[in-house]
């Protein structure tokens, strides 16, 4: 397998079948990453070519061990981010679903359980867009899965800070969670 600096650089050559093995190598974790963010396969899908196509119109110049996937997560987020944003603007409606107060989620699957389910995952989406980027960032990754250190490429800081940084996206999220209830 390939290391990305040299596949970049072929990339940068011409070569699309390096971009291929890029594109298979990151896909399915920037898909994954976004679907978490945007919630939909379609606007994830969406997204992750773009981020992609970014990549192949304009390929790093020089990339050390991780930093590819880094700027991939990186990219993947704010695109995801500005996704939501936008499409907050334009409907409104995820500003109306946070305010309502919901009780907590029954364990069974009947409709009314999934639309609370989902009701509840929007409003701790819409909380997100809420608090500091790096923060924000920093848990969606790690709710995918990602390790420490690859969090800590993606959002280009030390991986000793991954912990704290953790720890005040979840009492910022909080916060911003019990705000809602008290407001509506």
């Amino acid at each position: 397998m390939a290391a990305d600096g040299v596949l970049l650089e072929a990339v940068r050559q011409g070569d699309n079948t390096a971009f291929e093995e890029l594109f298979t190598r990151y896909y399915p974790r920037v898909y994954g990453v976004l679907l978490r963010v945007v919630r939909t396969p379609e606007d994830a899908e969406e997204i992750a070519h773009d981020v992609f196509m970014r990549l192949y119109e304009r390929p790093l110049d020089y990339v050390t061990d991780g930093a590819l996937a880094g700027w991939l997560y990186r990219t993947a987020l704010n695109a995801g981010f500005n996704a939501l944003r936008s499409r907050k603007r334009r409907s409104g409606w995820l500003r109306k679903a946070a305010m309502f107060q919901r009780a907590e989620p029954a364990f069974d699957t009947g409709p009314a359980a999934v639309v609370e389910r989902n009701e509840e995952i929007e409003r701790v989406r819409q909380a997100l867009t809420q608090i500091p980027e790096k923060q924000r960032n920093a848990l969606v990754l790690r709710s995918h899965g990602l390790q420490y250190n690859e969090i800590a490429a993606a959002l280009d800081i030390s991986s000793s800070s991954i912990g704290t940084t953790l720890a005040r996206g979840e009492r910022a999220l909080r916060r911003q969670l019990e705000n809602e209830v008290h407001f509506s």
